[in-house]
């Protein structure tokens, strides 16, 4: 098997006049969009692909903007390079070159088309590139129409308007336009398009798009998805011909239309998606179903103002200096709003759960219940007096009991969806991984004399460090209602916090002391928790 490198060069010399544009030509032309010519050519310019190619060298080095150009740098210079070899490509003509970067409107969006014979046009919209506002953009699409798609149909209706016949395709996000531009054109202008290449890429979310016609078009309509595919899977919409593509790459990689798998002059095709993918498909599905589109906004919004703050611009800035990126996002998350933080605790539980959670009928009351004063009450008053009874073993009473109960759930969980999956183990192998992994480090805190003391000691020790933190956000909102809330709030917070310190620092022979002390102000707080 190859790719396809291998068919440009078993087809190349064949003119789109002799041999009409198929499914291999639509992946090629869709991998070019990707190629960064911002710097060299005008929505006004028309020239040979080659031609292009060549002005954009004599002022640097073609660029693909794929993410995975950096881990196959090398393979896309092959790429490029068969295509320059070529009849078939090299002499098509390049026109209508459109790129747009406009961080005030959050738009990346970029297109061009190819003359593949006359009067004969194909449409390209290019993926998400590098940009953090490229990335912003594709979140966008969860909870509004965004301004990409807008330009994308703009973009069709202007081509259509002066072409006999036109062939709309892209991949990644430019699937996503190429779905809208072809959903939203009249009924005249659909007659001239001939075909609609859709590879890897989201549908449309139903929140935003509650009427969606796609049987004006599923006859035109051609879906192409990797083995192992999650992308596709995002608010994906079922046309009649979809395709599965075997591909060289492992998970998430196979994203990438270089690692799809041809063989003679076809793509490598299988029956069904790889159910390993099917956990990540669940978790991003559970992820999106539980916030509305309000709740999507606000924790994007909050998000990318975190990774953005010190003009970072594209994802490769984050290399600089990853853990001030991942501390700035959280810092921010921590500080979010009321509404952010719902949002938030509605993606840790899908996280670390799955879909478990929503297959539960009462879990949505359950997980409301979680985080009420009255729930942190009764913990803390729970907690408080297993620290008072027994203050020299509690610390690791308490922190064993907790973990063996997350282990328990997650067994029980495990067991579930093998279940309900038919005991299909690979369906369930990240999952059932992850699990093991866990375990392995649950037996090794029992496997040797003082691992469950440290363990416990540091667990509440950072525990209470984090949780008087975490109470400094609400200060200015208590000193608004009373003095009283205001007082007794900064007194949690210095308790807490020397709490932390003490279990972290203070001598084993002390521990018992501070445990108790440490019962007693958490059966108090308790208390006026659950009375306020």
């Amino acid at each position: 098997m190859g790719n396809l490198i291998d068919y440009l060069a078993w087809k190349g010399d064949i003119p789109f006049s002799s041999l009409p544009l198929n499914d291999l030509d639509a992946a090629i032309l869709s991998a070019l969009a990707y190629i960064d010519f911002s710097r060299v050519l005008t929505e006004k310019d028309s020239l040979s692909f080659s031609s292009a190619v060549k002005k954009l060298k004599d002022h640097e080095k073609p660029h693909f903007l794929a993410l995975d150009d950096p881990l196959k740098e090398e393979q896309y210079n092959d790429f490029l390079n068969a295509v320059l070899a070529s009849v078939r490509y090299k002499d098509l003509i390049l026109h209508d070159y459109v790129d747009i970067h406009d961080e005030s409107e959050i738009t990346q969006f970029a297109a061009m088309c190819f003359t593949l014979q006359k009067g004969e046009e194909a449409v390209i919209y290019r993926g998400t590139d590098e940009t953090l506002v490229g990335w912003k953009e594709d979140c966008i699409l969860s909870f509004m129409e965004a301004p990409c798609q807008r330009r994308a149909l703009s973009y069709l209706v202007r081509t259509l308007s002066n072409s006999k016949k036109v062939h709309v395709m892209g991949h990644s996000k430019g699937s996503n336009l190429a779905l809208y531009a072809s959903l939203y054109i009249t009924d005249k202008e659909l007659k001239k398009v001939d075909g609609i290449y859709l590879l890897d890429g989201p549908g449309l979310c139903k929140d935003v798009f509650p009427e969606i016609e796609t049987h004006r078009i599923d006859n035109k309509v051609h879906v192409f998805e990797p083995e192992f595919d999650v992308v596709a899977k995002i608010f994906e919409i079922k046309f009649s011909n979809t395709t599965i593509i075997k591909s060289d790459e492992q998970g998430i990689m196979c994203h990438g239309i270089l690692s799809w798998q041809v063989a003679d002059g076809k793509f490598v095709t299988c029956s069904t998606n790889d159910p390993e993918a099917l956990w990540i498909q669940n978790t991003i599905n559970s992820l999106v179903e539980n916030l509305t589109p309000k709740e999507r906004q606000s924790f994007v919004n909050t998000l990318f103002d975190a990774l953005t703050k010190n003009g970072e611009k594209t994802v490769f800035d984050f290399k600089k200096n990853p853990v001030t990126v991942l501390e700035r996002v959280l810092v921010k998350t921590f500080h979010a709003t009321r509404r952010n933080k719902k949002a938030t605790r509605k993606i840790g539980f899908s996280l670390v759960f799955g879909t478990g959670f929503e297959d539960l009928k009462s879990i949505k009351k359950i997980s409301e219940f979680f985080f009420t004063n009255i729930f942190y009450g009764i913990v803390m008053i729970v907690f408080g007096i297993l620290f008072v009874a027994v203050p020299k073993s509690a610390l690791p009473i308490a922190a064993m009991t907790l973990l063996s109960a997350f282990f328990a759930f997650e067994l029980g969980l495990n067991i579930y969806y093998l279940v309900k999956s038919k005991w299909n183990w690979k369906q369930q192998k990240l999952r059932l991984l992850f699990f093991l992994f866990g375990i392995v480090l649950y037996g090794a805190l029992w496997g040797r004399d003082g691992n469950v003391s440290f363990f416990a000691n540091w667990l509440f020790g950072i525990f209470f460090l984090l949780f008087g933190i975490w109470m400094v956000q609400s200060l200015e909102q208590n000193r608004k209602k009373s003095l009283f809330d205001f007082v007794w709030n900064i007194l949690e917070i210095s308790l807490y916090v020397v709490v932390g310190c003490y279990l972290l620092y203070s001598p084993e022979q002390f521990l018992p002391y501070g445990t108790f002390v440490t019962g007693c102000v958490l059966i108090v707080d308790g208390a006026m928790k659950i009375i306020r």
